[in-house]
């Protein structure tokens, strides 16, 4: 697999149709982007990948063409799974830094800055996951276009995805906290995928309305009969209605605490707390992925430790991993390749 003589120079790489073909074109501003491990050296190594396997396994020319077509093909729909068309509204300027990226084909992700921006950043766009569990069959069926660079790639990606995943959902559960249960009947399904200070400004206003309608019916509404009743000289009726008034308040304050904690439901507020932790375990799980060399047992161990507080992570990551601890149990030194 390491014959010399099954590898091609640099520039003959670039001379291959395949190449000619896939390569994503430079751009004034993206020139030498990513260069370390952007699409296009993915695509060389890959080629000269499929020059060792023609190789070792002997393929004839019909064979070896239809193998590297289909595994371009593969890293191809890794790009587009990770990197889905922007919105043609979006500005000139996010649009080239989605070029930017297109370029770099991923980094790992700071997963707080896309919870706090939402679908505007970078660090938290849409991924098609469908395709990407899809093109990650594909590359496991073929052992020879696999390197650990990849593999450390695609397991990032995925154990992301679930993260930022979950970060929308409790964004979606704030939101119903503030904004009502009746809000979740006028759709299917609440999705909230913006910023967290779009958010903020959302709810903003049922919040107010809601203080508003306490204050009125707790408050407004006794000082306005107490106020009445003592200018008729009615004291012993006021003071009734002022006492009365307190209890309700008490007791409307202490319901709602009583009625959270057994109808979470409908309270939200127990699933926020849960969805918040469960957040924050999968957050330190995905942090894992970030320190190189890396070292895969930790990094299994990691995303094992959240399953019990409920994340659910695609096999596909744990066949990544299988295959970066076969390799070395201590180190992945995946930068490398």
């Amino acid at each position: 697999m390491s014959d010399i003589k099954a590898k091609r120079s640099y520039r003959e790489l670039e001379a291959d149709p395949l190449y000619k073909e896939y390569a994503l074109p430079d751009i004034p501003e993206t020139k030498n982007f990513g260069k370390h491990h952007g699409f296009n050296r993915r695509l060389r190594h890959l080629l000269t990948a499929g020059d060792q396997a023609a190789v070792e396994h002997k393929w004839d020319d019909g064979t070896k063409s239809q193998e590297l077509y289909e595994a371009v093909c593969v890293l191809c729909d890794i790009r587009y799974a990770m990197y889905p068309d922007p919105d043609t509204t979006a500005p000139a300027e996010q649009k080239l830094d989605w070029e930017k990226s297109r370029r770099q084909l991923w980094w790992h992700r700071d997963e707080q800055i896309a919870f706090r921006e939402g679908r505007t950043s970078l660090h938290g766009h849409n991924i098609n996951k469908e395709l990407l569990l899809d093109a990650v069959e594909k590359y496991l069926k073929r052992p020879w276009m696999q390197d650990r660079y990849l593999d450390w790639l695609l397991c990032d990606a995925l154990v992301f995805c679930e993260t930022y995943g979950v970060a929308c959902l409790l964004k979606e559960e704030v939101f119903k906290v503030h904004v009502g249960d009746s809000f979740a009947s006028l759709t299917e399904r609440v999705e909230w995928d913006g910023s967290w200070a779009e958010l903020e400004r959302r709810i903003a206003k049922p919040r107010l309305r809601k203080l508003r309608n306490v204050l009125l019916l707790y408050v407004g509404v006794p000082l306005a009969l107490y106020a009445g009743l003592r200018f008729f000289n009615e004291t012993q009726f006021a003071n009734l209605v002022g006492v009365l008034a307190s209890a309700g308040l008490v007791l409307a304050f202490t319901l709602d605490k009583v009625l959270a904690q057994f109808f979470p439901y409908r309270h939200q507020r127990v699933s926020v707390q849960v969805l918040e932790h469960l957040w924050n375990q999968m957050r330190t799980a995905y942090s894992s992925l970030s320190q190189f060399p890396l070292n895969p047992g930790l990094v299994k161990a990691s995303l094992l430790a959240a399953i019990p507080n409920g994340a659910v992570w695609d096999g596909a990551v744990f066949a990544l991993l299988e295959r970066a601890i076969q390799q070395d149990q201590v180190v992945w030194d995946c930068m490398e390749d």
